[in-house]
Protein backbone atom coordinates (compact mmCIF):
# COMPACT_ATOMS: atom_id res chain seq x y z
CA UNK A 1 0.00 0.00 0.00
CA UNK A 2 0.82 3.61 -0.14
CA UNK A 3 1.16 5.57 3.02
CA UNK A 4 -1.78 7.49 2.65
CA UNK A 5 -4.13 4.47 1.41
CA UNK A 6 -2.63 2.88 4.65
CA UNK A 7 -3.76 5.46 6.99
CA UNK A 8 -7.66 5.37 5.45
CA UNK A 9 -7.91 1.45 5.64
CA UNK A 10 -6.73 2.03 9.43
CA UNK A 11 -8.05 5.66 10.49
CA UNK A 12 -12.45 4.22 10.84
CA UNK A 13 -10.76 1.10 13.16
CA UNK A 14 -9.06 3.49 15.36
CA UNK A 15 -10.32 4.95 18.80
CA UNK A 16 -9.20 7.68 20.90
CA UNK A 17 -9.31 7.63 24.88
CA UNK A 18 -10.48 10.56 26.21
CA UNK A 19 -11.15 12.36 29.61
CA UNK A 20 -13.45 15.10 30.58
CA UNK A 21 -12.29 16.99 34.40
CA UNK A 22 -14.50 18.24 35.97
CA UNK A 23 -14.84 22.18 35.72
CA UNK A 24 -13.22 21.69 31.81
CA UNK A 25 -14.79 23.14 29.05
CA UNK A 26 -12.74 20.46 26.77
CA UNK A 27 -11.75 16.75 26.79
CA UNK A 28 -8.20 15.74 27.36
CA UNK A 29 -6.82 12.68 25.29
CA UNK A 30 -4.79 10.67 27.08
CA UNK A 31 -4.47 6.86 24.80
CA UNK A 32 -5.01 5.06 21.96
CA UNK A 33 -6.77 1.54 20.86
CA UNK A 34 -8.10 -0.03 17.99
CA UNK A 35 -11.49 -2.10 17.06
CA UNK A 36 -10.52 -5.42 16.77
CA UNK A 37 -13.68 -7.09 15.66
CA UNK A 38 -17.36 -6.68 15.04
CA UNK A 39 -18.26 -7.98 18.59
CA UNK A 40 -17.31 -4.32 19.36
CA UNK A 41 -13.31 -5.57 21.24
CA UNK A 42 -11.08 -2.57 21.71
CA UNK A 43 -7.24 -3.47 22.33
CA UNK A 44 -5.38 -0.93 24.05
CA UNK A 45 -2.37 -0.35 26.64
CA UNK A 46 -2.55 -2.09 29.78
CA UNK A 47 -1.29 0.94 31.52
CA UNK A 48 -3.93 3.37 29.82
CA UNK A 49 -7.04 1.30 31.07
CA UNK A 50 -5.45 1.90 34.42
CA UNK A 51 -5.53 5.86 34.02
CA UNK A 52 -8.92 5.64 32.51
CA UNK A 53 -9.39 3.47 36.18
CA UNK A 54 -7.43 5.88 38.16
CA UNK A 55 -9.62 9.35 36.58
CA UNK A 56 -12.83 7.68 36.87
CA UNK A 57 -12.33 6.42 40.32
CA UNK A 58 -12.12 10.45 41.76
CA UNK A 59 -15.27 11.29 39.47
CA UNK A 60 -13.92 12.24 36.05
CA UNK A 61 -15.82 11.08 32.73
CA UNK A 62 -14.05 8.67 30.28
CA UNK A 63 -15.14 7.54 27.12
CA UNK A 64 -14.05 6.00 24.04
CA UNK A 65 -14.19 8.06 21.18
CA UNK A 66 -15.27 7.26 17.60
CA UNK A 67 -13.97 9.20 14.71
CA UNK A 68 -16.01 10.78 12.12
CA UNK A 69 -13.91 11.43 8.68
CA UNK A 70 -12.53 14.84 7.96
CA UNK A 71 -14.78 16.24 5.50
CA UNK A 72 -13.09 19.74 4.03
CA UNK A 73 -15.96 21.77 2.54
CA UNK A 74 -18.29 19.29 0.22
CA UNK A 75 -20.09 20.82 -2.00
CA UNK A 76 -23.22 20.68 -4.88
CA UNK A 77 -22.57 22.81 -7.39
CA UNK A 78 -22.44 26.26 -5.19
CA UNK A 79 -23.53 25.31 -2.90
CA UNK A 80 -20.94 24.24 0.19
CA UNK A 81 -22.88 21.80 2.68
CA UNK A 82 -20.57 20.59 4.96
CA UNK A 83 -17.19 20.88 6.68
CA UNK A 84 -16.26 18.73 9.52
CA UNK A 85 -12.94 18.22 11.26
CA UNK A 86 -12.58 16.76 14.56
CA UNK A 87 -15.77 14.96 15.50
CA UNK A 88 -16.08 12.27 17.66
CA UNK A 89 -19.20 9.86 18.51
CA UNK A 90 -17.96 9.01 22.51
CA UNK A 91 -19.28 5.35 24.03
CA UNK A 92 -18.47 3.83 26.95
CA UNK A 93 -16.65 0.63 27.53
CA UNK A 94 -15.94 -2.24 29.76
CA UNK A 95 -12.78 -4.13 30.45
CA UNK A 96 -12.76 -7.63 29.45
CA UNK A 97 -9.59 -8.69 30.13
CA UNK A 98 -5.77 -7.40 31.33
CA UNK A 99 -2.11 -8.54 30.67
CA UNK A 100 0.22 -6.46 32.70
CA UNK A 101 3.18 -9.04 32.21
CA UNK A 102 2.75 -7.87 28.28
CA UNK A 103 1.48 -4.33 28.69
CA UNK A 104 -2.08 -5.30 26.92
CA UNK A 105 -5.97 -4.93 27.66
CA UNK A 106 -9.44 -5.99 25.75
CA UNK A 107 -12.42 -3.90 26.34
CA UNK A 108 -15.88 -4.43 25.11
CA UNK A 109 -18.24 -1.24 23.58
CA UNK A 110 -21.12 -0.86 25.77
CA UNK A 111 -23.22 -0.44 23.35
CA UNK A 112 -21.26 -2.21 20.51
CA UNK A 113 -21.74 0.54 17.90
CA UNK A 114 -21.94 -2.44 15.83
CA UNK A 115 -25.48 -3.73 17.42
CA UNK A 116 -26.81 -0.31 16.97
CA UNK A 117 -28.91 1.35 14.30
CA UNK A 118 -25.64 4.11 14.16
CA UNK A 119 -24.83 3.98 10.34
CA UNK A 120 -21.44 2.99 9.90
CA UNK A 121 -20.80 4.57 6.57
CA UNK A 122 -21.55 7.86 6.01
CA UNK A 123 -22.00 9.62 2.52
CA UNK A 124 -22.60 13.01 1.09
CA UNK A 125 -24.72 13.89 -1.48
CA UNK A 126 -24.26 12.50 -5.28
CA UNK A 127 -21.41 14.71 -5.99
CA UNK A 128 -20.18 13.89 -2.38
CA UNK A 129 -16.91 11.31 -1.66
CA UNK A 130 -18.17 7.73 -2.07
CA UNK A 131 -19.57 6.10 1.46
CA UNK A 132 -17.06 6.09 4.14
CA UNK A 133 -16.67 4.01 7.57
CA UNK A 134 -17.18 5.68 10.56
CA UNK A 135 -15.97 2.56 12.47
CA UNK A 136 -14.63 -0.97 10.75
CA UNK A 137 -12.78 -3.86 12.30
CA UNK A 138 -9.02 -3.90 11.53
CA UNK A 139 -7.04 -6.92 10.21
CA UNK A 140 -4.08 -8.81 11.81
CA UNK A 141 -1.56 -10.68 11.11
CA UNK A 142 0.20 -13.10 13.86
CA UNK A 143 3.30 -13.41 11.15
CA UNK A 144 6.36 -12.33 12.53
CA UNK A 145 7.13 -9.79 10.85
CA UNK A 146 10.83 -9.11 9.05
CA UNK A 147 13.68 -6.78 10.52
CA UNK A 148 13.07 -3.37 8.75
CA UNK A 149 9.63 -3.78 7.25
CA UNK A 150 8.01 -0.72 6.76
CA UNK A 151 5.52 -0.13 9.56
CA UNK A 152 2.85 2.56 10.89
CA UNK A 153 1.83 3.71 14.21
CA UNK A 154 -1.52 5.72 14.45
CA UNK A 155 -3.18 7.11 17.17
CA UNK A 156 -3.80 10.39 19.24
CA UNK A 157 -0.68 11.97 20.95
CA UNK A 158 0.22 14.76 23.01
CA UNK A 159 -3.63 15.20 23.41
CA UNK A 160 -4.29 15.60 19.54
CA UNK A 161 -7.87 15.83 18.40
CA UNK A 162 -6.93 14.20 15.61
CA UNK A 163 -5.74 11.12 14.31
CA UNK A 164 -1.74 11.69 13.80
CA UNK A 165 0.38 9.18 12.04
CA UNK A 166 4.30 8.34 11.90
CA UNK A 167 5.93 5.92 9.85
CA UNK A 168 9.98 3.90 9.81
CA UNK A 169 10.78 0.79 10.85
CA UNK A 170 10.76 -2.32 12.16
CA UNK A 171 14.41 -2.10 13.92
CA UNK A 172 13.73 -5.74 15.74
CA UNK A 173 11.30 -8.43 15.58
CA UNK A 174 13.20 -10.53 18.26
CA UNK A 175 13.74 -8.39 20.91
CA UNK A 176 12.79 -8.52 24.77
CA UNK A 177 11.92 -6.57 27.77
CA UNK A 178 12.08 -7.34 31.27
CA UNK A 179 9.02 -6.01 33.60
CA UNK A 180 8.81 -6.08 37.54
CA UNK A 181 5.65 -7.36 38.59
CA UNK A 182 4.29 -6.86 41.94
CA UNK A 183 2.11 -9.15 43.79
CA UNK A 184 0.63 -9.22 47.17
CA UNK A 185 4.13 -7.87 47.93
CA UNK A 186 6.33 -9.94 46.08
CA UNK A 187 8.04 -8.83 43.58
CA UNK A 188 8.77 -10.84 40.28
CA UNK A 189 10.93 -10.05 37.18
CA UNK A 190 9.32 -11.49 34.22
CA UNK A 191 11.05 -11.37 30.68
CA UNK A 192 8.54 -10.81 27.54
CA UNK A 193 9.05 -11.05 23.72
CA UNK A 194 8.40 -7.51 22.03
CA UNK A 195 9.01 -6.00 18.84
CA UNK A 196 11.00 -2.99 18.03
CA UNK A 197 10.44 0.02 15.99
CA UNK A 198 12.05 2.98 14.31
CA UNK A 199 9.09 4.82 14.44
CA UNK A 200 9.05 8.17 16.74
CA UNK A 201 5.88 7.78 19.27
CA UNK A 202 4.98 10.54 22.11
CA UNK A 203 2.77 9.76 25.30
CA UNK A 204 -1.07 9.10 23.94
CA UNK A 205 0.11 7.01 21.18
CA UNK A 206 0.06 4.09 24.10
CA UNK A 207 -2.37 1.42 22.60
CA UNK A 208 -2.61 2.11 19.21
CA UNK A 209 -2.20 -0.07 16.40
CA UNK A 210 1.25 -0.86 14.78
CA UNK A 211 0.65 -1.94 10.80
CA UNK A 212 2.33 -2.84 8.24
CA UNK A 213 2.96 -0.48 5.19
CA UNK A 214 2.23 -3.71 2.94
CA UNK A 215 -0.95 -5.29 3.79
CA UNK A 216 -2.25 -2.83 6.29
CA UNK A 217 -2.82 -5.64 8.91
CA UNK A 218 -2.20 -4.67 12.50
CA UNK A 219 0.87 -6.54 13.98
CA UNK A 220 1.27 -5.37 17.34
CA UNK A 221 0.13 -2.50 20.23
CA UNK A 222 1.94 0.53 20.95
CA UNK A 223 2.95 0.38 24.42
CA UNK A 224 5.70 3.02 25.52
CA UNK A 225 8.93 4.29 23.91
CA UNK A 226 12.44 2.76 24.73
CA UNK A 227 14.43 5.86 27.10
CA UNK A 228 17.83 6.79 26.78
CA UNK A 229 19.39 8.42 29.17
CA UNK A 230 20.74 12.04 28.85
CA UNK A 231 24.59 11.85 29.45
CA UNK A 232 26.49 14.67 30.02
CA UNK A 233 29.24 16.12 27.60
CA UNK A 234 31.98 17.22 29.55
CA UNK A 235 35.39 15.05 30.80
CA UNK A 236 33.59 14.10 33.38
CA UNK A 237 30.42 11.99 31.78
CA UNK A 238 27.80 10.29 33.59
CA UNK A 239 24.36 10.49 33.18
CA UNK A 240 22.58 13.65 34.03
CA UNK A 241 20.04 13.35 37.24
CA UNK A 242 17.76 15.68 39.09
CA UNK A 243 17.00 15.09 42.97
CA UNK A 244 18.88 11.70 42.41
CA UNK A 245 16.50 10.53 40.22
CA UNK A 246 18.29 9.30 36.00
CA UNK A 247 16.69 11.78 33.28
CA UNK A 248 15.84 9.96 29.88
CA UNK A 249 15.46 11.23 26.90
CA UNK A 250 13.05 9.65 23.51
CA UNK A 251 15.58 7.26 22.25
CA UNK A 252 13.08 7.15 19.02
CA UNK A 253 12.66 3.36 19.43
CA UNK A 254 9.15 2.16 20.05
CA UNK A 255 8.16 -0.55 21.79
CA UNK A 256 5.38 -2.57 20.59
CA UNK A 257 3.79 -5.83 21.94
CA UNK A 258 2.53 -8.83 19.48
CA UNK A 259 -0.94 -9.09 18.10
CA UNK A 260 -1.19 -12.19 19.45
CA UNK A 261 -0.81 -11.20 22.75
CA UNK A 262 -4.43 -9.41 22.43
CA UNK A 263 -6.02 -12.37 20.08
CA UNK A 264 -5.20 -15.06 23.00
CA UNK A 265 -7.19 -13.01 25.24
CA UNK A 266 -10.28 -12.56 22.50
CA UNK A 267 -9.97 -16.16 21.85
CA UNK A 268 -10.54 -16.64 25.59
CA UNK A 269 -13.70 -14.56 25.70
CA UNK A 270 -14.81 -16.06 22.59
CA UNK A 271 -15.21 -19.25 24.03
CA UNK A 272 -16.86 -18.60 27.20
CA UNK A 273 -19.55 -17.48 25.13
CA UNK A 274 -19.94 -20.70 22.98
Amino acid sequence: MKLPDAIDNIRPSVVQFSVMIKGARKGQQFGSGFIINSDGHVATAAHVVEQANALSSIGHRVSIGLAYPNLDSVEMGNVKLLTMQNCFYHIGAEVIAMDVINDVALLKMNPNPFDSPTPSMIKIGDDGPGPIPLYKECTTSTKRPRDGESIVISGYPLNSPTLITTAGNLASSWASTERVIINNGNTTTVTTDIYLADVSVNPGNSGGPTYSLEDGCVIGVCTAYQNAPLMYTDQNGGQVEINARPVGINSGLCVVSPISNILAMVDVEMAKHK
